[in-house]
């Protein structure tokens, strides 16, 4: 065999070596592409699983919020219509004490006036007959009205008792026996117990002006004390309601 035959030989030999090497970096190439693909769809699949996550986190956690906020509201609004029901009624309680004390400076005057007409009538001293007659008269109509009188105060008053032990009662379901609550359910039950006892005395003979003296003052501090101790307690409450509490 010649020289050009076996040089042929070798370009044919070395086409053949260069087609293997390329079809076995093709085929590595296709391979390391098909791996490469699978990293690359791998990746996006973990991105999309990563980011899915994160979305139902953020998701969760925006309801949760929501749902606080809303309990925030809720328990805000709750909050208020309690501290407005409290002051609505403490405001009628306070108005019925104040009469409940009006009532009690009036039925004084009235046992008063009752004294003084009684001490006129039996004053004779200088009067003939005609104006004794007179003078009894008199005294029949004063008493007659005044006797009127006081029985319409003391309508008035048992009406008004009522209206304080209702309201107290109310206001006593308001204040739990808790010992925040301490001040303001004794406050109530002092209110109450004095009312109670004006009813009774008006009843009896008499209502004395040393009883008015004794009484009167005792009723205004306690309403006073009850206003003051409430107050406190609303502000309290109403700082909580503007925090959601």
């Amino acid at each position: 065999m010649g020289d050009g035959a076996w040089g042929f030989l070798g370009v044919i030999f070395s086409v053949i070596v260069s087609w293997c090497i390329a079809h076995k970096n093709l085929k590595n190439t296709v391979k390391q592409n098909q791996q490469n693909r699978k990293i690359q769809e791998k990746l996006e699949k973990n991105q999309r699983d990563f980011q899915n996550s994160i979305n139902k986190s953020r998701i969760e956690f925006e309801r949760e919020m929501t749902q606080k906020q809303i309990d925030a509201n809720l328990k805000a609004k709750a909050r208020i219509e309690w501290i407005s029901e409290v002051r609505r009624l403490v405001s009628e309680y306070l108005v019925v004490i104040h009469k409940v004390g009006e009532l009690l400076f009036l039925l004084k005057e009235n046992n008063i006036k009752k004294k003084q007409e009684i001490r006129r009538n039996q004053s004779t001293l200088g009067k003939d007959s005609r104006e004794i007659l007179e003078s009894n008269k008199q005294y029949a109509i004063e008493t007659d009205l005044n006797e009127k009188e006081r029985k319409k105060l003391l309508s008035e008053l048992e009406n008004q008792k009522y209206k304080a032990l209702a309201i107290s009662e109310q206001l006593v379901l308001y204040f739990s026996n808790q010992k925040e609550h301490e001040k303001i359910r004794k406050s109530l039950n002092d209110i109450k117990g004095i009312i109670i006892d004006i009813y009774n005395k008006a009843y009896g003979p008499d209502i004395s002006e040393t009883y008015y003296d004794e009484k009167s003052p005792i009723l205004n501090e306690n309403s006073e004390e009850l206003s003051e101790e409430i107050g406190k307690y609303l502000k309290i409450e109403w700082d909580r309601a503007k925090k959601g509490e």
